[in-house]
């Protein structure tokens, strides 16, 4: 839903775009595995590849 120029997001996107930014990081600093923590549903069933609206 779009108001003008303001667009309404979901309030997991930013929490995605950080787990994003933290995965792109991972490899500089040698690490070959990570643990992603999260308290809400919808941003580990996004990252598991099952979220549908």
């Amino acid at each position: 839903m779009e108001h003008g120029f303001l667009a309404i997001i979901d309030f997991w996107e930013p929490v995605l775009f950080s787990i994003l930014d933290g995965l792109a990081i991972t490899p500089d600093k040698g690490f070959v595995r990570m643990i992603i923590v999260s308290d809400s549903l919808e941003v580990v069933q996004a990252i598991q590849g099952d979220f549908t609206k």
